[in-house]
């Protein structure tokens, strides 16, 4: 980042003056306060991606509350549920996440407000994301969470 910043200050400055040491001071000062600035960005915007919405966490506990064998933990920058150690779904400040299986999805991706869980930019197939326009209707967060439960009973119990 220092050598970028001093290449461009060097570039706007060519041709109009020679570069003198306080000239040279000022460009490592503002270095300095770019890089900072740079960094403090990037981490508000990494904390601001992993906030958790507290309030789709109540929804969902309630949801899962007389389901039998679930363990809810923070994972991934939000909230998870468990079902034999592998996610049901998950709530973030970004949406919900819900495990519905490779080939069980299709349903859920008609709905508006749901969409291909990406990782890296790649959906990941048999995950959905499903937004407030989704989770904020219980009926559709219910049967999210209904066919996410259904879906992971079939695998194995992790050790």
């Amino acid at each position: 980042m220092l050598n970028l910043t001093l290449v461009l200050y060097l570039q706007a400055t060519a041709g109009q003056r020679m570069l003198n040491d306080s000239g040279y001071e000022r460009c490592l000062h503002l270095s300095d306060r770019l890089e900072n600035i740079v960094s403090h960005q990037r981490n508000r915007m990494w904390n601001d991606s992993m906030a958790r919405d507290k309030g789709l966490e109540e929804l969902i506990s309630n949801d899962l509350e007389a389901e039998q064998g679930i363990t809810a933990k923070a994972m991934f920058g939000g909230w998870a549920w468990l079902s034999g150690g592998h996610l049901v779904c998950g709530a973030r400040e970004d949406g919900m996440l819900a495990r519905l299986g490779k080939d069980h999805d299709s349903w859920a991706l008609q709905l508006v407000g749901v969409v291909p869980m990406l990782s890296r930019g790649k959906p990941m197939a048999g995950w959905v994301r499903a937004d407030a326009r989704a989770f904020g209707d219980d009926e559709i967060r219910r049967r999210l969470i209904s066919a996410a439960l259904a879906f992971v009973r079939t695998l194995p119990k992790k050790r």
